[in-house]
């Protein structure tokens, strides 16, 4: 089955309870200066991607990486929220690391891990570029991070199955993966990553066509897929 279409971010409706309150607000803003924030200033880098589900890839979400890449060159560490609005939802985590620690790891390991591949070269991954910027990130100001991300492997998992309308973080974690090819990503998915990020996913590839050695074979044993990948309480 094909993916169907990806989950809008709805402020309104999207987390349980009641708004803010001006002063809870105002409190927020006013404790900020008397805070160390050293972990998330770290954060470098801005990905949007599309997430489905190891265990039913039908199901996509929309996925904004926000990352460091400051403890080890082998090693980028994102938070994932389901937008970039300043109302967006903490969705999940991604550990991406380098081919050669990929190597490194057990083959049920591996399982776990997919391959951005197909995702940078076709255009998918883009860089999130401030509001009002036509067209998203420059792809000459893309490709120094994404030659550096084309051969590396993501561990991701979600704690909140925004696609289920879930209004708060319910159940068990979802290991979730990356696109692997033309058939694992419909055009209306395509459509609505592009009126998200403001991008053009075709000719962002025919780019990237340019610049990539497309040559690369992934690693055999990632972009595990199936029901097999569905946590369960024991």
């Amino acid at each position: 089955m094909l993916p169907q279409t990806s989950v809008p971010h709805d402020p309104q409706t999207a987390v349980a309870g009641e708004p803010l309150t001006i002063g809870e607000q105002t409190y927020d803003t006013v404790q900020q200066a008397a805070f160390s924030f050293k972990p998330i200033s770290n954060i470098k880098q801005a990905l949007c991607a599309m997430h489905p589900y190891a265990a039913d890839p039908s199901r996509v979400v929309p996925a904004y990486h926000y990352c460091t890449h400051n403890i080890s060159s082998d090693l980028h560490q994102c938070i994932i929220f389901d937008s970039n609005e300043t109302s967006a939802r903490l969705i999940g985590v991604e550990y991406i690391i380098t081919e050669k620690n990929f190597k490194t790891l057990d083959e049920e390991e591996k399982k776990l891990w997919h391959s951005h591949k197909y995702e940078i070269e076709s255009g998918i991954l883009t860089m999130v570029a401030k509001q009002g910027i036509p067209g998203g990130v420059d792809d000459m100001l893309e490709m120094p991070a994404l030659k550096d991300l084309h051969t590396t492997y993501g561990k991701t998992w979600h704690f909140w199955q925004i696609d289920q309308g879930h209004t708060l973080p319910l159940g068990l974690p979802t290991l979730m993966k990356s696109f692997n090819g033309p058939n694992d990503v419909t055009q209306q998915l395509i459509k609505e990553h592009e009126e998200r990020t403001g991008t053009n996913v075709r000719a962002k590839a025919e780019y990237r066509a340019d610049h990539l050695d497309t040559s690369y074979q992934v690693v055999k044993g990632a972009d595990a897929k199936g029901p097999e990948f569905q946590l369960t309480f024991k």
